[in-house]
């Protein structure tokens, strides 16, 4: 009988994620000191350490002469706070630093900032706005049920382009560039599809189209159940990614800048999921 061992069970859960929970990687660190440093005087910072102290329990590493007259002592304190945050390797001590310096700053534009770098360096937490804290990105129910199930779906040798392509969406979100989110969103959807044609033996429409492939997959029947109206409603569901990126991500931006909002960017990375989802489901059922 064979076991699964829990390096390799270990593997394979992380390839169902796209984020780390443990390590801190040191560009996050100096790139989240540099964020603190800019948006805080010096009088806050000085603040912000004692605080972080007494929170945490930790001794002082900073002579009090250099907290007492910081600006007298300009160099010798950020150099001494700089080296406190970059010994510290422990999530939770992250964790509190950014607590306590948005609490003090109270501004939206720090919580999206700071929510941007947690992305950029993947690191799986995140500001939640409505709650005022931070949460594991995991602990939405949402991700859950989309992002963790579909990468492990799609960690399939058959469905590898698919994967490379939704993680790649992920990647554009990572890093801000929510136009292209839902380029390669679609592109996911759309490679599912093709490839299930192919898997299934229906070659492959004229157009290769979200449009098309759908219509495809129902003229062979790998979707007949939709011809109800509560499956026909779905199926509208299944081209709303490439409908959002027709209308806001496919086409050039002409003489006004486009700015993207996040939201359409989470929008199509869930609906992908939820489709991708479906579609491999249907699959699984149909051998």
């Amino acid at each position: 009988m064979l076991i699964e061992l829990y390096s390799d069970m270990q593997r394979n859960s992380q390839k169902d994620d796209i984020f780390i929970y443990d390590n801190i990687p040191q560009e996050f660190k100096n790139n989240i000191f540099h964020f603190i440093r800019k948006d805080l005087t010096l009088v806050q910072l000085v603040e912000l350490y004692r605080e972080l102290l007494m929170v945490r329990g930790m001794k002082r590493l900073i002579k009090e002469t250099y907290l007492s007259n910081p600006d007298v002592f300009l160099d010798n304190f950020i150099q001494g706070f700089e080296n406190f945050i970059d010994k510290e390797d422990e999530v939770s001590f992250h964790l509190d630093l950014i607590a306590i310096f948005v609490n003090m700053t109270n501004n939206e534009n720090i919580v999206k900032g700071v929510n941007t770098i947690l992305y950029k360096y993947s690191l799986g937490y995140q500001i939640d706005t409505i709650k005022n804290q931070i949460i594991r990105v995991d602990s939405k129910l949402i991700y859950k049920e989309t992002t963790t199930k579909v990468l492990h779906l799609l960690n399939d040798t058959k469905f590898e382009n698919a994967d490379d392509e939704y993680r790649d969406a992920y990647a554009k979100f990572k890093s801000a560039d929510y136009e292209n989110v839902l380029v390669e969103a679609n592109k996911a959807f759309e490679t599912t599809m093709k490839i299930i044609c192919h898997l299934k033996g229906y070659g492959l429409p004229k157009k290769h189209t979200a449009s098309a492939l759908i219509a495809h997959l129902k003229m062979n029947d790998f979707i007949e159940n939709f011809q109800t109206d509560k499956f026909n409603g779905l199926a509208k569901t299944l081209e709303s990614v490439s409908i959002v990126r027709n209308n806001q991500g496919g086409h050039g931006q002409g003489i006004t800048k486009r700015d993207l909002p996040m939201m359409y960017a989470e929008y199509a990375l869930q609906v992908t999921a939820s489709n991708i989802i479906l579609l491999i489901g249907i699959y699984n059922e149909s051998l």
